[in-house]
């Protein structure tokens, strides 16, 4: 797959809610276009910066999970998109990352460093505080009922490489937002059962993200998410 402009690559990210991350201006890639979501008063150079067309009533993490997994339904102009969450920057590299990312699969992403199991990261994210317990139970009950297996493999979703509007990609897409409307907003846990659902083929790339020579990672505050859900 060679990339040129006409490939519409578009490099996004969504912050939702103060105090959380802060839009950091990345060096940009020519040809390449650049979109933030965001409901602050955030000012860029090369961030284009637009206001959300979906809002959770109550939960800001939630809100900016929307563009996160629908690139479909907001980039319909754009063949490929990488998603970084608000608080990794993208690197001038992009292109060239999503032409090699993409040569041979329509989505790539990396695994987990440390765990390669939805049911321990459920547990952890628990233990954490991050989320509720009794919900988290419930979800990863439903998963469990479901068939899927502990150690099924664990997937980091901080970064997100896609042709969006490939048929396979757009359904896997539609169902993770099932999941996370429906049940946990920890966006990892209901993406272990999407991959075992639909079995999608992606590229997962073995490195740590974090300590990728592509992206900028930095540390950012864990919030609490929202109670007002049930397993879907």
């Amino acid at each position: 797959m060679t990339l040129s402009r006409a490939d519409g690559l578009v490099v996004y990210t969504a912050i939702a809610g103060s105090g959380r991350d802060v839009l950091v201006d990345p060096t940009p890639a020519p040809g390449v276009d650049y979109v933030c979501f965001t409901d602050q008063p955030f000012i860029s150079r090369v961030w284009d910066i637009r206001p959300f067309i979906w809002e959770h009533p109550s939960e800001a993490v939630r809100t900016a999970k929307h563009p996160k997994v629908l690139p479909h339904k907001y980039f319909p102009d754009h063949d490929l998109s990488i998603w970084v969450d608000g608080n990794i920057t993208p690197g001038a590299d992009v292109a060239r990352v999503a032409r090699e990312y993409l040569a041979r699969h329509d989505m790539a992403l990396h695994r987990h460093p440390r765990r390669a199991c939805l049911y321990k990261e459920a547990a952890l994210v628990a233990g954490q505080g991050n989320d509720y317990p009794a919900l988290l139970e419930k979800v990863v009950q439903c998963y469990f009922q479901a068939g899927v297996p502990p150690g099924n493999s664990l997937y980091e979703c901080g970064v997100l490489i896609r042709r969006h509007h490939a048929p396979a990609v757009k359904a896997a897409m539609d169902l993770w937002w099932h999941e996370i409307n429906t049940g946990t907003q920890s966006d990892q846990i209901p993406w272990a059962y999407v991959m075992w659902k639909t079995s999608l083929e992606v590229n997962v790339v073995e490195s740590d993200l974090r300590k990728s020579p592509h992206w900028d990672y930095r540390p950012h505050e864990c919030i609490k998410w929202g109670e007002a859900a049930s397993c879907g």
